[in-house]
C-alpha cells in the first residue's frame, strides 16, 4: 500500500456490528469494545519499562502479535476519529459512523499496511489545505516537561504545520515516521478488535485467551488484563 492509497471508504457498513454493540456511553471498557470475547487487555502507549517509545515502533510490535491471531490478515478495517487533523476533503467526501460519541472515518487494508495507514493518519492532514493544525499531542514544552511518557506521534520538525497545507512538511512528516494510531481496528474474521478513546493513554484489546496471553508475555509491551466494567484510563 502506498500513502496515496489511504483514503476513507464510501461504505462504512463493515463497522455496523460495532455500532450495534455500542452501549452509547463512554468511560468503561465495555463502551468501546463489544461483549463476547474471551478476554480484554489494556495496552499503555509505553514500552515494558514504562518509557515512551516512538509510536511507529510500538505499533509494529503490536501488529506482529496480532498477525498470529487472525485468519484474515489481508482484510482489515481501520477507523479514525474525524476530529483529528485530517484533510478536509476526507471529511467532505466520505460518510462516518458514530461510536460511542465521536464520528469515525473508515479505511481498509492489510494488517501489514498498519504503519502506512497510521502514517497517513498523521501526515495527510499536513499535506492538504484545511488539514487543521498538527501538533505533538504529548504537550511537551520547551523545557521537556509534559504529562508523562507517551510515544512520539509527530517527531522532528513535522510536529507543527499550518492549516494552509504544506507538501514539503508532509514529506518530512513521512520521512520522520510520524503516526497516529487508529481509533478502532479489526480483521474481517473479527478474531480481535482494538480501540483507543482519543483522550486515553492506552489502547484496549478484545480477543481470544491465546491472543491475550501472547500480548501479556510480549516483553516489549506493558500489557495488563482488564474486564468490561473497568474504567478506561485518561491522559494526564
Amino acid at each position: 500500500m502506498q500513502p496515496s492509497d489511504v483514503v476513507p471508504l464510501q461504505d462504512v457498513s463493515p463497522a455496523d456490528w460495532l455500532v450495534q454493540a455500542s452501549t452509547g456511553r463512554q468511560g468503561r471498557v465495555r463502551d468501546y469494545l463489544p461483549e463476547g470475547y474471551q478476554a480484554y487487555l489494556r495496552l499503555p502507549l509505553v514500552d515494558a519499562d514504562g518509557e515512551g517509545v516512538p509510536l511507529r515502533q510500538w505499533l509494529g510490535r503490536l501488529r506482529d502479535v496480532l498477525a498470529r491471531h487472525t485468519g484474515t490478515p489481508d482484510r482489515c478495517w481501520f477507523s479514525l476519529w474525524e476530529g483529528f487533523p485530517v484533510p478536509q476533503w476526507w471529511r467532505e467526501s466520505a460518510p462516518t459512523f458514530h461510536l460511542p460519541h465521536r464520528e469515525h472515518l473508515l479505511f481498509a487494508g492489510r494488517l501489514e499496511d498498519l504503519l502506512v495507514i497510521a502514517g497517513e493518519f498523521a501526515c495527510a492532514g499536513v499535506e492538504y489545505a484545511d488539514g487543521s493544525f498538527v501538533v505533538d499531542v504529548r504537550g511537551v514544552d520547551e523545557e521537556g516537561d509534559g504529562p508523562g511518557p507517551l510515544p512520539e506521534r509527530y517527531p522532528g520538525d513535522a510536529r507543527l504545520v499550518s492549516r494552509a497545507g504544506d507538501p514539503e512538511a508532509a514529506v518530512r512528516c513521512r520521512e520522520a515516521g510520524s503516526c497516529v494510531e487508529p481509533s478502532l481496528w479489526w480483521p474481517q474474521d473479527r478474531a480481535w478488535v482494538l480501540a483507543r478513546e482519543v483522550d486515553s493513554d492506552a489502547v484496549y484489546a478484545a480477543g481470544s485467551r491465546a491472543l491475550i496471553e501472547d500480548l501479556l508475555t510480549e516483553p516489549r509491551l506493558a500489557a495488563g488484563e482488564v474486564v468490561l466494567d473497568d474504567l478506561i484510563t485518561i491522559e494526564d
